[in-house]
């Protein structure tokens, strides 16, 4: 992953950390100071604290959330296929969005115009490089960032 991608991740973390609505086995996240990607494996329920687990590069690490929060930018998937309002095509309003493959293998996403009856009438939002960032992008947009 790129330092735009994060990026953009960075900048959707407030609506990403809503929808996602608490962690679940397999959702990725990037810690900001080992500048590495986490997996989320579980949560160990104790007598005195609710300790998590994740997987990264090094092993298993156990850590209390409350401390980890702060340092970590959640990932969600592209499309998440078991739950598929928790990946990003999920969060995207496709009421007024729809996302276009090219022949060069760029992708863009466009948006409705509500001025206008007719169909069909698109605004361009943006192209990209790839559906991950056109998804990014289409999000952005559209929590008004």
């Amino acid at each position: 992953m790129n330092a735009e991608t994060l990026n953009l991740y960075e900048k959707l973390q407030i609506p990403i950390w809503k929808n996602l609505n608490g962690w679940m086995p397999g959702d990725r996240a990037y810690h900001l100071f080992r500048k590495e990607a986490w997996l989320f494996v579980q949560r160990i329920d104790s007598d005195t604290q609710h300790d998590f687990q994740f997987l990264t590069p090094h092993g298993l690490v156990l850590s209390k959330l409350v401390d980890m929060e702060a340092f970590m930018l959640r990932l969600p998937l592209p499309i998440d296929p078991v739950n598929p309002e928790r990946g990003l095509w999920g969060m995207v309003d496709w009421s007024v969005r729809d996302m276009l493959t090219h022949d060069d293998g760029t992708v863009s996403i466009r948006t409705w115009n509500p001025n206008y009856k007719k169909v069909p009438n698109y605004v361009y939002l943006s192209q990209h490089t790839t559906p991950t960032e056109a998804l990014l992008r289409a999000l952005i947009a559209q929590e008004g960032l």
